[in-house]
């Protein structure tokens, strides 16, 4: 929300800054130009909340439909496209923070959302689901250790798992109390490494960043360094 509210506050300024220098300081144009400057913000404020509770819908009835079991839940949307900025596929990442409350508790997951945007000439752009994943923190630690294994020297399961839970992601690698304890591999850009792991998922290093290759529908989502950091955080108790 902090960044599109200074992307569109940035908007806002260059539009009624232009509009001022034409108008010659014109007071008129000016107080024009301010207020079609504020009516961008509450449009875009608007369509941003309406975007987020529609897939924030999406993520609620996933959860209702696939574990009944679970009758007490929170579901908050972490980013509505978690991808890098130079991920040029088309499929779309959301992901949620959900708190499932159990007898004086609560355990914490995280629901991954890959969605694939078509466009329809009749109805327009829809979204499919490709791919849920809903993971909570013992499955988050077997997925970095397999990613780790590829992304940075360290081979020892039992180190990996004993840092991993304590340590927060930098984009130099791992760290704990703000030192780095386990360092990305240095590569070229147009080296991948690939860790198969499981029948639904490849892990994959690039450019000091982690990839989801989804085997069934051949799509790799490259996710944004942030993005890998809040949901670890969120999974490991650090926020």
């Amino acid at each position: 929300m902090k960044k599109l509210l200074i992307i569109l506050l940035s908007s806002s300024l260059l539009l009624t800054s232009n509009n001022s220098v034409s108008q010659n300081n014109n007071s008129a144009a000016a107080a024009a130009g301010i207020a079609a400057g504020i009516g961008l913000i509450a449009g875009g404020i608007i369509a941003f909340e309406e975007q987020k509770e529609r897939i924030e819908l999406q993520g609620t009835e996933w959860i209702l439909k696939n574990h009944p079991e679970i009758t007490i839940f929170s579901l908050e949307t972490m980013d509505l496209d978690g991808k890098k900025g130079s991920d040029l596929s088309n499929v779309k990442f959301y992901n949620f923070k959900v708190s499932e409350f159990l007898t004086g508790s609560s355990k914490r997951k995280v629901l991954l959302c890959f969605v694939n945007p078509t466009f329809d000439e009749k109805t327009g752009v829809s979204y499919r689901a490709l791919k849920w994943l809903y993971i909570d923190k013992q499955e988050w630690i077997n997925m970095m250790v397999s990613f780790l294994k590829v992304s940075s020297s360290e081979q020892d399961d039992k180190v990996l798992r004993e840092i991993i839970p304590i340590s927060q992601f930098d984009r130099k690698g791992l760290k704990v109390e703000g030192k780095i304890k386990i360092p990305f591999r240095k590569l070229k850009g147009d080296m991948y490494l690939v860790s198969d792991y499981s029948d639904e998922l490849k892990l994959v290093y690039n450019e000091k960043s982690l990839g989801i290759y989804l085997k069934e529908t051949d799509n790799l989502i490259q996710i944004n360094k942030n993005t890998l950091k809040d949901m670890h955080d969120y999974l490991c108790y650090f926020k």
